[in-house]
């Protein structure tokens, strides 16, 4: 008698975590954002800005070169760029937020030298909307070039 009260009181343990299961992930196709668009500028150490340079954003796993780029542009002549969000159209919506993270990762590179990492990002949450970048290229002689992005908070200043 006592075995049974004990499996007919697992029943509805096993049931609310056959339901649990099911009803963390529903069909329902829906866009998710992996990286947010960019706005940034590029200089050179001494200030001046770095004009006809690649930015593109990989959002592939451990892609710190950029090998992968989801998205693609080129610096202005005062050292701007812009590149667009990147977004996946999924088939299903997890309710589970935190088993989801988005990492992407912004390369540049001067002429056609190799790209370099600056700025890795892998919000917990969900990924900004936009976001903005100043970005820092540094060269010793005869070595290739070094970057450094930081964000622009809201109001001007970087963090």
């Amino acid at each position: 008698m006592q075995r049974r009260a004990r499996h007919s009181a697992a029943i509805p343990l096993l049931g609310l975590a056959v339901a649990f299961a099911a009803a963390a992930c529903l069909p329902i196709p829906h866009t998710v954002t992996l990286s947010p668009g960019i706005d940034g500028h590029l200089t050179d150490a001494g200030g001046a800005p770095v004009a006809g340079a690649r930015v593109v954003v990989s959002t592939a796993l451990h892609d710190s070169t950029c090998t992968r780029p989801a998205v693609t542009a080129t610096t202005a002549a005062d050292g701007s760029f812009t590149l667009a969000a990147v977004k996946n159209r999924e088939g299903f919506v997890l309710l589970l937020p935190m088993d989801r993270t988005f990492c992407y990762t912004v390369c540049t590179a001067a002429g056609n030298g190799a790209l370099r990492g600056g700025y890795d990002a892998c919000p917990l949450h969900r990924v900004p909307s936009r976001l903005t970048l100043d970005c820092v290229q540094a060269a010793e002689p005869g070595q290739e070039p070094r970057i450094a992005c930081v964000e622009r908070r809201p109001g001007g200043s970087a963090g």
